[in-house]
């Protein structure tokens, strides 16, 4: 079974109305230092990335906090990039969940999650005098300060809301990118393309994508695909349509350490809404970015030499708290953003590249 949809389905049909029985928290005075922290961080790839800054900042503000991160197999992996350790617990093992109620206290429990309630559900119930979180439908009542949350900021910059109990005012935009170093050398003829998305309203299409490669190819620059095991066949797709010495297939890698080392050589990336989006951001690589249902101010890459993709239908964007509602269009906007129209807006962005 899914673990994601599990975990939605018992939010929706047990967690919430268990919370509505609960008495709120009361303020607490806010713990001046921390040593143990925890941070709570359920839901998929992207969100995971984008809390990296906040790790950060978090690390910046307590640097002997011994910091500890409850999430999913499918988020844990961008916690491992950080240029500092910290444990990773998952809601697969229970003996790890059932560490944070029954183990040594925490000095604080920040859940960056922003509307399911199970995450504020531990927070509540997770040994320690303080909890804070953002305080949408009935989670407010799991955290003894809750902070606001914006369905129209950068959801980098959301986050930074929850330090607001230590240091009400933080340059958020100081920890953005580059946050990650892969390491790799910068190669002038290599682009990055990846054909895929978690979410099906995202997809483009190989068919596309590999339109947008010949053009690439043909303006003598060189294509690496990447992605995971998920997209190895768009990768397949689109390298065997190529000549070998034009195009490289990175899709199908294990970690996201790996996509970082192919990224880290390419001058830019042409993605959908998508984890390997906000990756590449926090490597300062720009990229060229395809919109349909998600919120660009919320979600789009910051900085320069970033670009997005997207028509203007009435109807979008229709994301809300990462639900895509049914849609009777069939998707329009990302069916009928056409490879034309990516290509005119990448002929700017290889221009601001220099290419």
């Amino acid at each position: 079974m899914d673990l994601s949809l599990f975990l939605k389905g018992l939010d929706n049909r047990l967690v919430r109305h268990l919370m509505r029985g609960l008495s709120p928290l009361p303020f607490r005075e806010i713990p001046g230092k921390l040593e143990r922290v925890l941070v709570i961080r359920p839901g998929g790839l992207g969100d995971a990335l984008l809390v990296l800054p906040f790790m950060m900042a978090l690390r910046a503000l307590y640097p002997r906090a011994d910091l500890w991160v409850l999430a999913e197999p499918r988020n844990a992996q961008p916690f491992s990039l950080l240029p500092f350790p910290c444990r990773v617990l998952l809601y697969t093992c229970p003996w790890e969940l059932a560490s944070l109620l029954l183990g040594p206290s925490f000095d604080a429990v920040i859940d960056t999650e922003q509307w399911y309630g199970l995450s504020a559900l531990v927070a509540r119930f997770a040994r320690s005098p303080f909890r804070v979180g953002f305080g949408t439908n009935v989670r407010k009542g799991c955290f003894n300060v809750s902070v606001d949350y914006c369905q129209e900021e950068y959801e980098a910059q959301v986050f930074f809301r929850l330090l607001e109990p230590w240091r009400k005012e933080f340059l958020w935009w100081e920890w953005l990118p580059p946050v990650l170093d892969s390491g790799g050398k910068k190669e002038d003829s290599w682009i990055a393309i990846f054909p895929g998305a978690s979410h099906p309203s995202r997809r483009w299409g190989k068919d596309r994508y590999l339109e947008v490669a010949r053009f690439l190819v043909g303006m003598g620059l060189k294509v690496a695909v990447v992605g995971g095991p998920g997209e190895k066949e768009e990768g397949e797709y689109v390298a065997s349509a190529l000549s070998p010495g034009r195009v490289a297939n990175a899709t199908g890698a294990r970690s996201l350490r790996e996509s970082m080392e192919i990224l880290g050589r390419c001058r830019g990336l042409v993605t959908a809404d998508s984890g390997i989006m906000h990756l590449a951001a926090l490597m300062g690589l720009p990229t060229l970015s395809l919109f349909g249902p998600g919120i660009v101010e919320k979600w789009a890459p910051r900085g320069k030499g970033h670009m997005v993709v997207k028509l203007d239908l009435p109807c979008s964007p229709c994301t809300r708290f990462g639900t895509v509602p049914p849609c009777p269009r069939d998707f329009a906007c990302m069916r009928d953003l056409t490879p034309d129209m990516v290509i005119e807006a990448l002929k700017d962005f290889l221009r601001n590249l220099g290419i």
